[in-house]
Order: C-alpha cells, then structure tokens, then sequence
C-alpha cells in the first residue's frame, strides 16, 4: 500500500472510529459518602477525588448501573491519603462508553468532593 491509499483508508476509517464510542452521563449530588448522627462534629479537610471503572462484555455480563459497589470503591479511592472518614457535598457522576463494533462497554464512577473527619459523637445538642 503506497502513502495515498494509506491515507485514504485512515480517513474512511476515522468518522467510524469516533462514531464506535458512544455513552452517557448521570450525574448525582451526594450531601455525604457516610452516615453521621445529627449531633456528630466534623471537620472539613481537603478537596478529594476518586474514580473506579468496570467493563463488562455484554451478552457476557450485565452492567450493574447504578452499581453501589463502583461508588464505594471511588469514595475509597478519594479518601486514600486525606486521612478522612467521610465525604461532604460531593459530586457522582457515571460515564457509561460502549464501542459499537465490539459488545464492550466500560462504567466509570467518579466521585469529588470535601474529605472530612469526625471530630466529636454526641456533643452537640439536638434540635
């Protein structure tokens, strides 16, 4: 194959390939990644992110979505190294992207937001 027809097919070949990769996008705010009492202190400490993906070969497999696990492992992921027990007003969003020629498709979670620690259990009043 000479240099023309290489370019040629490349440029064929090109509208099917960014055409093949398809997906959408669910997006959920998350007041908290964790349960707190309503009389537990926290105490804010650094903007944390983290992400996990799974691919699933369909037919094969059924992608779980939402998966509650793909969520926990991104919130896991984000609290690495922050020394936080929780998140505070974060961001979910799912990327789901399929390969249309191909029976694939891949599930990305990611989860953004403020890492906090708890402080105190029980010492503040309720209202």
């Amino acid at each position: 194959m000479n240099v023309c027809s290489q370019r040629g097919a490349a440029a064929l070949l090109l509208p099917l390939v960014l055409t093949a990769c398809t997906g959408a996008s669910i997006y959920a705010p998350m007041p908290q990644s964790g349960f707190t009492a309503p009389n537990m202190t926290v105490a804010p400490l650094q903007h944390v992110k983290g992400t996990a993906a799974r691919t699933y070969v369909l037919g094969l497999q059924t992608p779980a979505i939402p998966d509650a696990r793909l969520q926990r492992e991104a919130v896991m992921k984000a609290l690495q190294g922050s020394e936080g027990d929780l998140i505070i007003n974060a961001d979910y969003q799912v990327v789901l992207t399929s390969f249309a020629p191909l029976p694939i498709m891949r599930v990305e979670g990611t989860v953004e937001g403020t890492a906090a620690r708890v402080v105190q259990i029980g010492a503040r009043p309720l209202q």
